[in-house]
């Protein structure tokens, strides 16, 4: 009897549990709802402070210009994670990891950016005791900044598994993971430079 006919057809590869990605669309929850905590009570603070006639920011003190350089960065970091998506699903990996050190330093600029803006508003905590603006500016924007190191060394560590092969079309899960976190980042910034840097 030929061997070959009694052979069993080859298993399916068991599918990988999915733990890192799900373990990061909660964390990306928690941290958004963490922002909408925050921009409640910014805007109910704000809000109570005009209504008594007091000055939320002193005039000229928060220019448009930084802003919205950060914003286009961040723009612009939607791209390179989506081009880091695409390179890994059709496993051109060198274009991945190209992709994700492009990536790092538009998070490194925006850090960079977020200081200067700071050094450029002059705002301290305790200038005005009768507005909490630039306290609650300084809890919501260094709490985004706490968002894109952690984002970085998330696609930092992501690199670095990369460039020594874990990833690929089969198995891309932490590429993925990453990119939802930083698309969750820049969500949260478009909502800072809409509310605090545009309407003020």
């Amino acid at each position: 009897m030929d061997t070959e006919q009694l052979a069993l057809p080859v298993a399916a590869e068991v599918p990988r549990p999915r733990t890192l990605m799900v373990a990061t669309v909660l964390a990306s929850a928690t941290s958004v709802m963490f922002f909408i905590a925050l921009f409640g009570i910014y805007v109910s603070q704000r809000q109570q402070t005009r209504a008594a006639g007091i000055e939320w920011f002193p005039e000229g003190a928060i220019r448009l210009p930084p802003g919205g350089m950060m914003m286009m960065t961040l723009v612009l970091s939607i791209g390179t994670m989506a081009w880091v998506q695409q390179a890994i699903k059709n496993d051109d990996r060198r274009s991945a990891i190209i992709a994700l050190a492009i990536t790092m330093v538009f998070g490194g600029s925006v850090i960079n950016q977020t200081v200067f803006y700071w050094q450029d508003m002059g705002l301290g905590i305790n200038d005005n005791p009768e507005s909490s603006a630039a306290m609650l500016m300084y809890i919501i924007t260094g709490a985004h900044m706490a968002m894109v190191i952690v984002g970085l060394v998330f696609i930092f560590l992501t690199a670095l598994r990369a460039i020594i092969g874990q990833y690929s079309s089969r198995q891309a899960d932490g590429i993925h993971a990453a990119a939802f976190f930083w698309y969750s980042v820049v969500a949260v910034y478009s909502v800072i430079w809409f509310a605090i840097y545009i309407t003020k």
